[in-house]
């Protein structure tokens, strides 16, 4: 199987076209910042947003990406910690104007952070793994958490003292 020049295996160079497209895609003083279509039509892709969407499923591309917003994140001091802390000193501020809506932002912004917030219902399993529920499955959980509270639903299976066959 023949790769195209978009389609190297791991650990290869990039072409001239996907470096463009990485540099374009990860410099946040570029238009094209995490717009992967307008990367991809700036770099001259044919069909940018299918374009896009492959670039960002290779390995390759994703490494390069990474290692741009790291050496972006080093090159500019930017830290978890030192953002945290800015929000901070941020939010006081706010606080001292009177100014809520700024403090507020600055409260949800640390929140999300830490993942406090989700924009959907997070369920855990035995695998521990997330499922993100849509407003229709969170109404039906909220129901059968209602009716299960108040002992009209049981799940559980009957009891049968002499099972049929012993």
């Amino acid at each position: 199987m023949s790769k195209t020049q978009d389609e190297l295996a791991v650990g290869q160079s990039l072409t001239a076209k996907q470096q463009m497209f990485v540099e374009l895609y990860s410099n946040p003083e570029s238009e094209c910042y995490d717009n992967g279509k307008a990367a991809a039509e700036k770099a001259d892709y044919n069909d940018p947003g299918n374009s896009a969407w492959r670039l960002k499923q290779s390995p390759n591309i994703r490494e390069a990406i990474q290692a741009l917003q790291k050496e972006y994140q080093l090159r500019n001091g930017l830290t978890a910690d030192s953002v945290i802390s800015d929000l901070q000193f941020l939010k006081r501020r706010a606080l001292d104007k009177n100014d809520l809506a700024t403090a507020t932002r600055c409260v949800e912004l640390m929140g999300k952070s830490i993942s406090l917030f989700s924009d959907g219902l997070a369920v855990r399993d035995t695998s521990k793994e997330q499922i993100k529920l849509n407003e229709a499955q969170q109404r039906e959980a909220h129901i059968l958490a209602d009716i299960r509270l108040k002992g009209g639903y049981d799940d559980t299976p009957p009891f049968t003292p002499n099972p049929p066959g012993a």
